[in-house]
């Protein structure tokens, strides 16, 4: 991921190329199940080098969360993930079977089952989506953790906010 997020922010400094090319570029990044915890991984080491965070996603979405509820708070990871991006979605599935089984193995609650501690403390380009009305009989096979796969109304869901969030942004910038 380090490599990755390193070769985005060499592009998005290319100041010739967005000379050459129209600068309404727009990048999301989705997190599911053990990337969120890769994603707060990096955020520590990167804090820990005092590497600035660089503004490279419009949004970052994340799904099936295995990072702890207090991921968001001080020295945590995701507490200054807001450097990053324009907003962070969290989507919360309460019947999400391997992540009660993570619950159980790592002693604390996970992100993606329970949600951020001190919901009321996060900024407002933090928002936490409860899709647990979502999960359907077709889901469960799976034990309830690859709805993004399965389950088309959380996918249309997804991809319906995506748009409805990439024109908002057009007319933020216009």
């Amino acid at each position: 991921f380090a490599i990755y997020q390193h070769m985005l922010e060499d592009f998005l400094a290319d100041s010739t190329y967005f000379e050459q090319h129209p600068a309404h570029v727009s990048y999301s990044l989705l997190c599911t199940s053990m990337g969120n915890q890769v994603l707060k991984e990096y955020l520590i080491k990167r804090e820990k080098r005092g590497i600035d965070l660089v503004p490279a996603y419009d949004r970052i979405i994340m799904i099936g969360s295995d990072a702890a509820c207090n991921s968001f708070e001080a020295g945590k990871g995701f507490h200054n993930i807001t450097e990053m991006t324009g907003s962070v979605s969290i989507l919360v599935n309460r019947k999400d079977g391997p992540l009660s089984m993570s619950q159980y193995m790592n002693m604390t609650n996970r992100l993606g089952k329970e949600g951020p501690t001190n919901i009321e403390k996060l900024p407002k380009n933090i928002r936490v989506y409860d899709i647990t009305g979502l999960i359907s009989w077709e889901d469960l096979p799976a034990m309830g953790h690859d709805y993004l796969l399965r389950n088309s109304a959380i996918r249309d869901s997804l991809l319906f906010s995506e748009l409805q969030f990439q024109e908002s942004q057009k007319r933020k910038s216009e």
